[in-house]
């Protein structure tokens, strides 16, 4: 008889069920049941408590055991038992990732939903000039669908390139009249200085970078011009393509024997341009501190120019 037959045996002739019999055994009825389907057997500590459950010697409970078939069946037995183990663990770690993920993103929608501020966004989309609302808008929706890292980068890009634009945009070359041409009224005719005709004047306003460096090409002259005058005040900075233009300008004026006159540069052009020697090429006494004095000068070299050409 084999090993399952003889446990049903003694334990029907006990008179107990399957869950009866593990409750003395501390084993749970789907255990007896394996051991009596042969689908696995006892360790060696059930198999004592079997023996002397049934009145049996442990020879006579375990006689006709194929050892090596129980060694087999009950590593399998293990690895089942691993398995179902593995499975039902990696159930609760996935119920609790799913509990713990879905609180997470509750939170973060409740938070982002406070801190969008919607009355503002849609206020920006009614007013914003339209170079704003191309970074807001690329920027959202590339938060939206792509990576928030991606965004800010491209909006920052966005946001530099138009800061330029703008910046270019402000900067602005403008030549001043003369108190007698056609097109100037009696009442600004008033208010203007009158100089020669062999003096220009001209003011530039905005920073010189090298998006606006093309507007000092604006500056141009005339057969009786002999001083040009450049007015700075409201330039606070430039960069290298700007000094370049102005070496160009330099260039082109020394080539018609014109004088170039700077008044009011401010401290950082003035600290660009000692770093450039451009002070040294056209002359530290051609820079004032004002366009009043610098059009005093401008009228002695003139004056000087004319009574030399007299004698």
């Amino acid at each position: 008889m084999n090993f399952n037959e003889k446990l049903i045996s003694l334990r029907k002739s006990k008179g107990l069920s399957q869950e009866e019999l593990g409750a003395e055994l501390s084993v749970s009825r789907q255990t007896v049941s394996k051991w009596e389907s042969c689908q696995s057997y006892p360790d060696f500590q059930r198999l004592v408590l079997l023996s002397d459950f049934f009145g049996l010697t442990l020879d006579e409970l375990v006689k006709d055991i194929d050892v090596q078939e129980v060694r087999e069946k009950n590593l399998n037995s293990e690895r089942l038992n691993s398995i179902y183990s593995d499975v039902e663990n990696a159930k609760k770690i996935i119920k609790r990732g799913i509990i713990i993920g879905g609180s997470i993103a509750a939170v973060l929608l409740i938070v982002a939903a406070n801190m969008a501020d919607w009355t503002s966004f849609f206020h920006l989309c009614k007013t914003a000039p339209k170079s704003d609302m191309i970074v807001l808008v690329a920027t959202f929706f590339l938060t939206v669908f792509f990576d928030l890292v991606v965004a800010i980068e491209v909006g920052v890009v966005l946001a530099a390139l138009l800061f330029m634009k703008r910046m270019a945009e402000t900067a602005d070359v403008t030549a001043w009249k003369y108190a007698d041409e056609p097109d100037v009224t009696p009442g600004e005719a008033e208010k203007m200085r009158d100089i020669p005709h062999s003096i220009r004047v001209f003011e530039i306003s905005g920073p010189l970078f090298f998006a606006a460096a093309d507007e000092i090409l604006t500056i141009t002259s005339d057969k009786s011009t002999k001083v040009i005058v450049i007015r700075m005040r409201s330039v606070p900075a430039i960069d290298a393509s700007a000094m370049r233009s102005l070496r160009d300008l330099a260039a082109r004026a020394k080539k018609k024997h014109i004088t170039l006159i700077f008044s009011h540069v401010n401290e950082q052009p003035m600290s660009v341009m000692k770093k450039d020697h451009f002070i040294e090429l056209i002359g530290e006494e051609h820079f004032l501190p004002n366009i009043v004095e610098a059009l005093g000068y401008a009228e002695n070299m003139v004056a000087d120019s004319g009574d030399k050409a007299a004698k």
